[in-house]
């Protein structure tokens, strides 16, 4: 009753508006709330409306790869490339350097409201592949040019066109090595030493070399043959080298030295087998010798470049020394060797043969990041090889090769 004659009356008392204002409210008809269009033609509709900014990012990417048949095509013989340096420009001149990912990939983000953008505007950008030295290209495309125009309602807003061509690379073929002087210290401009390479076609080419007997010729794929000569009185000396895709180091050419036959059984190990796994230290036994401080790896990141056949590589353990043994003795005809990361390019490997206690075999090769060296050996009858890097990096090697008498 208070209630109504109260209300009847209009009674203005302090406070009432704010009371009467809530009872407004509180008798007021109810306010329905829009609620979420969940229907099926909603949730998997096509978008409405393209013309509203993503405000996103995307990469474009510049790849590479190890054109290993050399035929200018990417297919599946072919391997992508890490750590390929490709330089972009715009048309301000502003320059970005960004670098190959363990599947080929330089990425440029893109993104016209997003900060870690590099591409932001419309405009005309070339993008140019950094060869590294060493190496050439077969593709003929180092240099691509992509008109990037404004797109909203895109990932990142803006697209460019035509999207990017593979770019193929690869080694400089050549064969290098050095003659030890049949007297230690000797120069060897002394002995009249020369040296000739015989092509796959028999046809020979005089091969220049430092007083210290290092040279190196440039070669195409096939058998060559490099021949040592003393004057008028050949030595019997001709090393045959197969060249494949890769550069070839040969190990040292010794003149005055009569070498133990070589051994009968030739194993090439490709460290596929030896575990299932991602990785397995080497354990004894496997291609009939002994392993101490290498591990055998799926490759990954900063290994792949240096893969030449199948999934798997060695490495010696933590950067550190490793050996492989075999008291009965054995030959070590060669391997693949390059090494795992980019900050260790142009590490020095040393590789030491002995027979018994005994330094008979010693060799080094500077290695790279990007691709391997096939280090072609004649080390003969040795017990023990060690193998080390100067600066404790991990060498990374594929297919050794082995010759043991069982």
């Amino acid at each position: 009753m208070a209630f109504t004659s109260f209300m009847s009356r209009g009674v203005s008392r302090p406070g009432s508006l704010g009371v009467l204002a809530v009872l407004g409210l509180l008798l007021a008809p109810a306010q329905t709330l829009a609620t979420p269009d969940f229907s099926i033609e909603k949730i998997y509709g096509p978008r409405g409306d393209w013309s509203k900014p993503v405000g996103s990012k995307l990469n474009i990417s510049s790849f590479i790869f190890h054109d290993v048949n050399r035929n200018g095509e990417y297919d599946e013989s072919d391997r992508p490339m890490e750590n390929v340096a490709v330089l972009m420009r715009d048309a301000q001149d502003k320059k970005v350097l960004k670098w190959s990912n363990f599947n080929g990939f330089a990425n440029f983000t893109m993104s016209k409201k997003r900060k870690e953008g590099v591409i932001t505007r419309a405009g005309l950008y070339s993008f140019d592949v950094q060869v590294p030295p060493g190496w050439s290209t077969t593709t003929d495309n180092l240099r691509q040019t992509l008109t990037f125009r404004d797109l909203p309602g895109s990932i990142a807003d803006i697209v460019g066109d035509p999207p990017f061509r593979p770019v193929g690379l690869v080694q400089n073929l050549v064969i290098s090595g050095g003659i030890a002087p049949s007297r230690p210290g000797k120069a060897l401009h002394g002995e009249m030493i020369g040296i000739t390479a015989i092509d796959p076609s028999g046809k020979k080419h005089a091969v220049p070399f430092d007083r210290r007997g290092r040279f190196s010729v440039p070669v195409t794929a096939g058998n060559w043959t490099i021949e040592i000569s003393n004057g008028d009185r050949a030595l019997p000396l001709r090393r045959v080298v197969k060249v494949g895709n890769v550069p070839v180091q040969l190990s040292a050419i010794r003149t005055g030295e009569k070498h133990p036959e070589k051994r009968r059984s030739e194993k090439v190990l490709d460290f596929e087998k030896v575990t299932p796994r991602r990785l397995r230290e080497m354990p004894n036994g496997i291609g009939g010798l002994n392993w101490w401080n290498m591990v055998a790896l799926k490759v990954g990141r900063a290994y792949a470049n240096n893969s030449v056949s199948g999934d798997y590589v060695a490495y010696n353990s933590s950067g550190h020394p490793a050996q492989i043994t075999l008291d009965e003795g054995f030959d070590f005809a060669g391997g693949n060797f390059g090494v795992a990361w980019k900050r260790a390019n142009g590490e020095t490997l040393h590789l030491r043969g002995w027979r018994g206690d005994k330094l008979v075999y010693e060799d080094e090769i500077t290695l790279s990041n990007l691709g391997p060296v096939w280090f072609e050996a004649d080390y003969r009858n040795i017990t023990r090889l060690d193998l080390a890097t100067e600066h404790h990096w991990q060498f990374v090697t594929d297919d050794m090769k082995f010759r043991l008498n069982r």
